[in-house]
C-alpha cells in the first residue's frame, strides 16, 4: 500500500495501466468521501471537475474493516467507516471507468468474504465475476422529443432479448434487437415490454432469477450502453419502453446480496438485505422462486428504491411491470390459508404494500402495471389508488381472457359463447384500463407446443382451423376494451417458448407474412391510428347481442360521454359455421356502416374464404338485439368483422 507525497498523488490520477487499478492512498485527498455523497457504489467524479476518479461507498453494517481491491493486480485499500450508519466509503482520485473491483469484507465471527459490489451497474459476470467501474451519465441520450402515448393508446408488445433475434451467430443482444424494431412499430404497437434485463447468471439462463439488481445483464445480452441505445431506437421509433421489476424474490443462485458483509444466522440464512426464514409473523424469506428481499429494513427498501429511479433516471423508462406484486404484499400469491408450494400460511407484508405505494407515488406519471395472478379479492386493491387505500397501479394483467381463450379453443372443444364473454368483461373496479388482456405471456409458454394455435390443432399446428381460430383470438383481444398485449412471435405463429433455448424464427415473419399484416391491422384500428376507429381506444364496452344458436357475438365500443359519435360494432363468429347469406345483428344508429376490418380476407390467407360484406353496411330502420336499427351481414368461421361510421 503506497504513501506518496501530493506530488506524486497528483500526477497518479491518471495511473491506471492493463486494466488493472493502481489504487493510491492520499490521506488529504479523500479521508472523507465528498465525492461519494449519499450514493451508493461505484461512482466517478461529476465531469468537468478537475480531477479524474471514483468513489466507492458500500453498506456493510457488520463489517470491522472493508477493502476495495483489484482482482487484476492484488491492489487494494480500505474503505473509511461512516458513524455508524453502517456505511463505508472512499473517494480514490486517478481511477476511470472500466476497470474490475471487489470489496473484501471483514465481520467478526465470519472472516473474511469477497463480494461484487450489489450497486455496480454492470458487472463480468454473474458467476464468480466482478463489479466495474461504469458512468451512467456517459451515454448521449437522442430521444429528447419523445412522449409516451396514453393509457387508452397503449399496446403492448412483449419481448425477450435472448431470443428475440437469436441465430446461428447466438444469443440475442440489445444491438441486434434494434435491427428488428420496425417490425414492431410497423404492427402499430406503442410499447415494448422487456422481460427483465437485469444480470443472470448463464447463457441460456432465466431471466427471472435476477442476480444482481442494478446490473443490466451483460454476458449476454450487452450491458448498460447498449440497453441504452435500444431504448433510444424504440423512443426514436414511437414505442414506449416498459421494464419487468423482480423484487418478489432474487436469484436463488449467484446472489451478489447473500450474506453480503459475511453476517448470517439460523433465522436469517441469507444475511443483511433478505428477510427471516423463521420469525413470530411465519417464514418470509422463502417465495416460491428464491429468497425475498427485507421490505421492512430501510436500507433494503431504500435499496429497492434506487433501483426504480435508475430505470427512470438512467434509463429513460416510460413504465415498470412488477412481477408477481401478490408475493410481495403476501408471502403466497393466494393470499389466505396455506401455501401450496411450503405448506405455510400466507402471511400479509404490510411494508411490500408501502414499499409498491412509494414507488407509483413518486413515478406518478409513468406506466405502473401489475403481475397479480392471485385470484383474490386483494387483487381490487392493486389497481386502486394510494389514497384510497390501493397500490396505486394504472393496470393489472388479467389471465381471465387468456384462461378462457386456450381452454375452449382446441379442435376438441366447442368455443363457449359465455366463457368469450366472461374473459371479455372481466376488470378490476369497474375500470376496464385497469386490466392488461393477453392470449399467452411467458407465463402460459413454459413448456413446448403451448402457443395457441398449436393447442387448436397438434397434429397440424398451421392449419387453416388454427389460423382461424388463432386470428379469431387477436380480433377478440384488440377490439376488447382492456389494455391489449401479446408475446413476441405470436404475430406470424412462431413454435418459440419460454426455455430460454429456443429462438425467434423470424423467416416464420415472410411464410405467415398476411397474419402480420392482419395483427397489424388490428393494431392500427386499436389505437385509432388513421382517425376511422376511435370507439376502440374508448372506455366502453356493451355486449348487447348474444346469438347462442349461432354462437355469435355483436358488441358496441364507444364513449358513452358522447354517444352517436365515435361507435365501432364488433361481430365475432365464433363458430365452424360460414354465414354466407348473412346474420341479422343490430346496430345503435342508422346510415351506413364501413367495413374497417375483415379478419377472413383472403389478404391474410389465400386459403381464408373472403365472406363479408362486398361494400358499406346500410343500417334499416328495424329493431334488432336491443337496438333501433339493423342489418344483415354476411360472416365467414372463427372471424371477426369491425364496422365504423367513421
Amino acid at each position: 500500500m503506497l504513501r506518496l507525497s501530493k506530488q506524486a498523488c497528483l500526477s497518479a490520477w491518471s495511473a491506471v495501466a492493463l486494466g488493472a487499478i493502481c489504487f493510491v492512498i492520499c490521506p488529504f485527498l479523500h479521508a472523507q468521501c465528498p465525492h461519494a455523497g449519499n450514493s451508493v457504489g461505484s461512482i466517478p467524479y461529476p465531469p468537468g471537475g478537475p480531477y479524474q476518479g471514483v468513489s466507492f461507498r458500500v453498506w456493510a453494517p457488520h463489517a470491522t474493516s472493508v477493502l476495495v481491491k483489484s482482482p487484476a493486480s492484488g491492489d487494494s485499500t480500505s474503505l473509511v467507516q461512516q458513524g455508524t450508519t453502517g456505511y463505508w466509503c472512499l473517494d480514490v482520485p486517478g481511477l476511470s471507468v472500466n476497470l474490475s473491483y471487489e470489496y473484501a469484507i471483514t465481520s467478526p465471527g465470519f472472516g473474511t468474504v469477497t463480494r461484487r459490489d450489489p450497486n455496480a451497474r454492470t458487472v463480468t459476470s454473474a458467476h464468480n465475476g466482478y463489479a466495474v467501474t461504469y458512468d451512467p451519465a456517459a451515454y448521449v441520450w437522442q430521444d429528447q422529443t419523445f412522449k409516451p402515448p396514453p393509457l387508452n393508446k397503449l399496446a403492448i408488445y412483449v419481448m425477450d432479448t435472448g431470443q428475440f433475434t437469436a441465430g446461428p451467430s447466438g444469443w440475442g443482444t440489445f444491438q441486434s434487437s434494434i435491427s428488428n424494431l420496425g417490425e414492431i412499430s410497423g404492427m402499430g404497437f406503442t410499447a415494448v415490454e422487456l422481460l427483465p434485463v437485469t444480470q443472470f447468471d448463464g447463457v441460456y439462463a432465466n431471466p427471472y432469477a435476477p442476480t444482481d439488481q442494478y446490473a443490466v445483464d451483460n454476458d449476454e445480452y450487452g450491458g448498460p450502453d447498449n440497453l441504452k441505445a435500444f431504448v433510444d431506437a424504440c423512443h426514436q421509433q414511437g414505442l414506449a419502453v416498459i421494464f419487468d421489476a423482480v423484487h418478489n424474490h432474487w436469484g436463488p443462485f449467484d446472489l451478489a446480496d447473500s450474506d453480503f458483509d459475511g453476517w448470517h444466522t439460523s433465522a436469517f440464512p441469507y444475511g443483511i438485505y433478505l428477510y427471516d426464514l423463521v420469525a413470530a409473523t411465519g417464514d418470509r424469506v422463502d417465495s416460491p422462486w428464491g429468497p425475498r428481499p427485507d421490505y421492512s429494513y430501510p436500507v433494503t427498501r431504500d435499496y429497492i428504491s434506487g433501483q426504480i429511479a435508475m430505470w427512470f433516471n438512467e434509463y429513460h423508462a416510460d413504465g415498470l411491470r412488477w412481477d408477481s406484486v401478490s408475493n410481495i404484499y403476501n408471502t403466497w400469491s393466494g393470499g389466505v390459508g396455506k401455501n401450496p408450494n411450503t405448506g405455510k400460511p400466507g402471511v400479509a407484508l404490510p411494508d411490500g404494500v408501502s414499499l409498491l405505494q412509494n414507488a407509483n407515488t413518486t413515478w406518478a406519471q409513468s406506466f405502473k402495471i401489475a403481475e397479480d395472478l392471485s385470484f383474490s379479492k386483494r387483487q381490487s386493491l392493486t389497481t386502486l389508488p394510494v389514497a384510497s387505500g390501493g397500490l396505486g397501479f394504472d393496470s393489472q394483467w388479467n389471465a381471465t381472457l387468456s384462461y378462457y381463450v386456450r381452454k375452449d379453443f382446441p379442435l376438441t372443444t366447442e368455443i363457449s359463447l359465455t366463457d368469450v364473454v366472461s374473459g371479455m368483461t372481466a376488470t378490476f373496479n369497474n375500470v376496464y384500463l385497469q386490466t392488461v388482456a393477453y392470449i399467452e405471456s411467458q407465463d402460459e409458454l413454459t413448456t413446448a407446443n403451448s402457443r395457441l394455435y398449436q393447442l387448436v390443432d397438434p397434429q397440424d399446428p398451421t392449419s387453416r382451423t388454427a389460423r382461424k381460430k388463432a386470428t379469431l383470438a387477436a380480433g377478440i383481444l384488440f377490439t376488447s376494451p382492456e389494455v391489449p398485449m401479446i408475446y413476441q412471435g405470436d404475430e406470424f405463429l412462431d413454435p418459440s417458448w419460454l426455455d430460454n433455448k429456443t429462438i425467434l424464427d423470424w423467416t416464420n415473419a415472410t411464410t405467415w407474412a398476411g397474419i402480420v399484416q392482419l395483427y397489424g391491422n388490428l393494431v392500427k384500428l386499436r389505437t385509432n391510428l388513421a382517425g376511422t376507429s376511435p370507439g376502440l381506444s374508448d372506455p366502453d364496452l356493451n355486449i348487447y347481442q348474444q346469438e347462442k344458436n349461432e354462437d355469435v357475438l355483436v358488441y358496441d365500443r364507444y364513449n358513452q360521454s358522447a354517444p352517436g359519435t365515435d361507435d365501432v360494432i364488433v361481430v365475432a363468429n365464433l363458430s365452424g359455421t360460414v354465414f354466407k347469406g348473412g346474420i341479422k345483428i343490430g346496430l345503435p344508429y342508422g346510415g351506413t356502416w364501413q367495413v374497417l376490418f375483415n379478419s377472413d380476407s383472403t389478404a391474410y390467407s389465400s386459403d381464408f374464404g373472403n365472406v363479408g360484406p362486398s361494400g358499406p353496411v346500410t343500417a334499416v330502420s328495424d329493431p334488432y338485439g336491443h337496438q333501433p336499427y339493423s342489418a344483415v351481414v354476411p360472416i365467414g368461421d372463427y372471424s371477426v368483422l369491425v364496422l365504423g361510421q367513421m
